[in-house]
């Protein structure tokens, strides 16, 4: 199916005239040995527990994951999150065909929940105590996909805005990751 990469350059990078689907194997390859290796599993999301987690909005979304993030709950942070979706974009992006190969799909999820879990366990939370956000403008992307404007105020007075990927899914609205201030 894809051309099996048995070396590396000097400089870390896959070797060249490797196809692209090959190139992405070998960086999720590369990202579960050395990003990941404290962890040893992944946690998949059953549809039960999305059926739980069911947010009827993009606002509803982020703000569940804005109060997991207050209350230190990486479990409630991760079911407010897309990471398939998020997937989906990202290899879009890379121009990997994505219908024909769903199992790249759940594998680039999985690593990237692994690397947001990771991320939380060695940074800690985004500190959310005391401010007040409110999405502001909601602009459709691509397909399934949002860009949400988050203006958050904190308590010395502080204001600032984030633009988010959104997804609206089957199992309700998920909050992808950060997209570019445009």
């Amino acid at each position: 199916m894809y051309k099996e990469v048995k070396s590396v350059s000097k400089h870390g990078r896959p070797p060249s005239g490797i196809s692209r689907p090959a190139k992405t194997h070998w960086l999720l390859g590369i990202s579960c040995l050395f990003i990941f290796p404290a962890l040893v599993s992944c946690a998949v999301v059953q549809a039960e527990s999305q059926e739980k987690y069911r947010y009827t909005s993009a606002e509803e979304a982020m703000e569940a994951l804005i109060e997991a993030y207050r209350s230190k709950d990486i479990e409630a942070a991760v079911e407010a999150k897309g990471f398939r979706e998020e997937a989906k974009q990202m290899l879009r992006d890379l121009d990997v065909s994505i219908e024909h190969d769903p199992e790249q799909v759940a594998l680039t999820a999985e690593v990237l929940e692994l690397s947001y879990r990771r991320k939380i366990e060695e940074y800690g939370f985004p500190d959310f105590s005391g401010a007040v956000c409110e999405v502001g403008l909601l602009r459709h992307y691509q397909n399934n996909i949002y860009i949400a404007t988050e203006d958050c105020e904190s308590e010395s007075g502080y204001a600032s805005y984030f633009n988010i990927y959104v997804a609206e899914t089957k199992y309700g609205w998920r909050v992808l990751n950060s997209a570019p201030r445009k």
